[in-house]
C-alpha cells in the first residue's frame, strides 16, 4: 500500500518553531535567573501536560506537591549558585556539543569565568572559543576580553611578563579583526602600556646587571631594549643606562655617542627619569588575583590542554 505524502509544514508551526528557536537563544544569552525562570516555566508546563495524560488514564498523581517542590529545587539550585550561569553554559556544552548554540554557550561560559574572577578558567574557555569558532562572529569580542583579562594578570616589572606579551597579541589580533572599531584606539592604548610595562622590565633587568657588575650583558640587555622600544617612556632610562654601562667598560667615545643620542632625541631628559605619557593614566591600577572556585576547573568537554600563547 502506497503512504500518502506527507502535508507541506503550516506557516504557522514553522513561525512557532522559529519563535521557540530564538526564545531559547535568548534566555541562555541572559543566563543567571532568566534562564532559570524560563526553565521553570517549560518545566512547569510540560509536567502539568503530563499529569492531565496520567488522568486521563485513571491515574491520579500528586500534582500540586510534585510542580511545588520542582520549582523549588530549580530555585534553591540557582540560589546556591550566586546566579551564575557557568553551570548552564557548561551543560549545554556536555550534552550538545554540535548544537548551533554551542558557540554562544562557550563564549557565555568564558565571559562567565571571567566575571567571577577565574582567570585561568576563563582565559582556557576564551581559548577554546577561538580554536573551535574561528569564523564566530563574537571572535573579536573574544580577543578583547582576552586581552583584558590577560592584562590584569600582569605582574611587577622585576617579574615575569609572559602575561604582557600574550595580552599584546590578543590586543593585535583584535586590531586585525576590527581596525576601526568604536574599541580600538582603546586597544591601541593598551598596547602602548604594556609595551611599556615590558620596557620597565627592561629597566629592571639591566639595572640588576649593572649592580652585579656585568657591564657588557647590561650594554648588550639595553642595546637590544631600545631597539625594541625605541620610544616607550621608558627608553630614555635605558639609554642612560647604556651610557653607564660602556663607562664603565672604558668606552668613553662611545658613551659620548650614545649620551649625545640621548639629548638629541630626548631634550632636558639626563636618562634617569621617564617621559610622563598622559594618554597611558588610569590603566596602572591593582588587578585582580585570582580566585578559582575549588574543585572546579573542568569546563569544557575538549582534551585538557594548556592555554595557548599564539591565540
Amino acid at each position: 500500500m502506497i503512504p500518502a505524502p506527507r502535508s507541506r509544514t503550516s506557516p504557522q508551526r514553522l513561525l512557532s518553531g522559529y519563535g521557540a528557536g530564538a526564545f531559547g537563544l535568548l534566555v541562555v544569552g541572559l543566563g543567571g535567573w532568566w534562564f532559570t525562570v524560563a526553565l521553570g516555566l517549560m518545566v512547569h508546563l510540560g509536567l502539568l501536560e503530563y499529569f492531565r495524560l496520567a488522568q486521563s488514564k485513571g491515574i491520579r498523581p500528586a500534582t500540586k506537591t510534585t510542580l511545588v517542590l520542582v520549582q523549588l529545587l530549580l530555585l534553591t539550585t540557582q540560589w546556591a549558585h550566586g546566579g551564575d550561569a557557568a553551570d548552564a553554559f557548561q551543560l549545554l556544552i556536555e550534552r550538545y556539543p554540535t548544537s548551533p548554540l554551542a558557540p554562544r554557550a562557550q563564549f557565555g561560559l568564558a565571559s562567565n569565568r571571567m566575571e567571577d574572577g577565574s582567570d585561568v578558567e576563563a582565559e582556557v574557555a576564551f581559548d577554546d572559543f577561538l580554536r573551535l569558532y574561528p569564523g564566530d562572529p563574537r571572535v573579536p569580542d573574544a580577543l578583547y576580553l582576552k586581552g583584558e583579562l590577560l592584562s590584569r594578570q600582569v605582574l611587577s616589572p622585576e617579574r615575569d611578563q609572559t602575561k604582557t606579551r600574550d595580552a599584546i597579541k590578543a590586543y593585535a589580533r583584535f586590531l586585525e579583526k576590527e581596525p576601526s572599531s568604536p574599541r580600538s584606539a582603546e586597544a591601541a592604548r593598551r598596547i602602548r602600556y604594556l609595551r611599556e610595562r615590558l620596557a620597565q622590565h627592561e629597566v629592571a633587568v639591566v639595572s640588576n646587571y649593572m649592580s652585579r657588575k656585568l657591564y657588557e650583558s647590561a650594554e648588550a640587555r639595553a642595546r637590544r631594549a631600545i631597539a625594541e622600544f625605541p620610544d616607550a617612556p621608558s627608553t630614555p632610562v635605558l639609554m642612560g643606562l647604556l651610557v653607564q654601562a660602556m663607562e664603565k667598560e672604558g668606552k668613553k667615545d662611545s658613551a659620548v655617542e650614545a649620551r649625545q643620542a640621548l639629548a638629541e632625541k630626548f631634550p632636558g631628559n639626563d636618562g634617569k627619569k621617564p617621559v610622563p605619557d598622559p594618554s597611558l593614566a588610569g590603566l596602572d591600577r591593582p588587578k585582580t588575583p585570582y580566585q578559582g572556585r575549588k574543585g572546579r576547573y573542568e569546563i569544557t568537554l575538549q582534551p585538557r590542554y594548556a592555554a595557548s600563547r599564539d591565540i
